[in-house]
């Protein structure tokens, strides 16, 4: 009973409301309406599907099983990618890939020459250095026949600076620490002008740009950093008082700075303290120095072309020096 009265109760109210829209001229009668008729949909028709040129389609050479375009040994040696240093080649970067390992004398000849304006600055360096250091030389030669021992003493601090003289006794052998550290570069520029090449005069610059050029890519980036890091620290003892915040404005844009921090301090740490200098990968192992600078160091410092290494310039280097014998 209660449901009926509501559904009396709604239908009032509705004729009412229709009533009053009526009478507003809104709505016409509800006598005069006939509900909507229902539209009728009309079935869709099948798509034609659309005939294409098959020679015109592009597909997935991997999906029609096609073998690739190119050969293994058209990519570069990667061998050197992984080892300590991280040395890339001295060129724009390398293409990666899983490419088998090409041996030394396939890799050699892919270093392409240096441009001519590359070999300017690389001569310009090593002139700058060999004027600098026959300075030094004149200088000594004016000292008294008498001070042969403290000549060695002099010739270090001329070279390297005044930290040199920290922690050495009286008898300490100057000649011995001064000729350990003498270089024997080879006295012609490679048509490579590598990084290394600049600094053979300076075993303690060719370590250091050795550890500054690993895993970069831009030759341009490090050669300006490099360049921009000797302009502040020439010596060893400039680079001993060295500070982070002084050096990672000069230095950052080539990524890894506190590795390459702490592998500058220890280089410059060994090469003013170490009365018998040497380098290698065993006994008189240095920070931040691998396979790709101790070779550098042997190869472009003491010309030693029996070193053998994976990287793929500086054997590059050695077929090239060995042929002008």
């Amino acid at each position: 009973a209660m449901e009926d009265d509501y559904e009396r109760q709604r239908l009032e109210n509705i004729r009412r409301n229709e009533a009053k829209l009526v009478e507003l001229g809104l709505l016409k009668a509800a006598a005069e309406t006939t509900p909507p008729k229902a539209s009728k949909s009309k079935p869709k028709k099948p798509k034609t599907p659309v005939k294409h040129d098959e020679s015109t389609l592009r597909r997935s050479t991997r999906i029609r099983n096609v073998p690739p375009e190119f050969k293994h040994t058209d990519l570069p040696d990667d061998s050197d990618a992984g080892d300590e240093d991280g040395e890339d080649d001295q060129g724009e970067g390398k293409q990666r890939g899983k490419a088998r390992k090409l041996s030394a004398a396939d890799s050699v000849g892919a270093v392409p020459t240096a441009s001519e304006e590359a070999l300017r600055r690389c001569q310009e360096v090593l002139q700058a250095y060999q004027a600098h250091f026959a300075e030094q030389q004149a200088q000594l030669a004016t000292l008294p026949a008498d001070t042969a021992v403290d000549r060695w003493k002099v010739e270090a601090v001329h070279r390297w600076g005044a930290e040199v003289l920290v922690n050495k006794g009286a008898d300490f052998d100057w000649k011995r620490f001064v000729e350990s550290r003498n270089m024997r570069p080879f006295c012609q520029l490679s048509p490579y002008a590598l990084l290394q090449e600049r600094y053979a005069g300076d075993g303690w610059r060719l370590l250091v740009a050795c550890t500054l050029m690993g895993r970069v890519s831009s030759a341009p980036v490090k050669e300006r950093c490099i360049m921009g890091f000797f302009a502040a620290y020439p010596t060893p003892s400039a680079a001993f008082h060295l500070t982070p915040g002084d050096v990672k404005p000069i230095i950052a844009s080539l990524g890894l700075f506190p590795e390459r921090l702490a592998a500058v301090v220890d280089i410059t740490y060994q090469w003013l303290t170490r009365p018998d200098f040497q380098v290698d990968l065993k006994e008189h192992k240095i920070k931040g120095i691998g396979e790709f600078g101790v070779a550098s160091f042997h190869l472009f410092g003491l010309s030693d072309l029996s070193v053998e290494t994976q990287d793929r310039c500086l054997n590059t280097y050695i077929k090239w020096r060995r042929g002008l014998d």
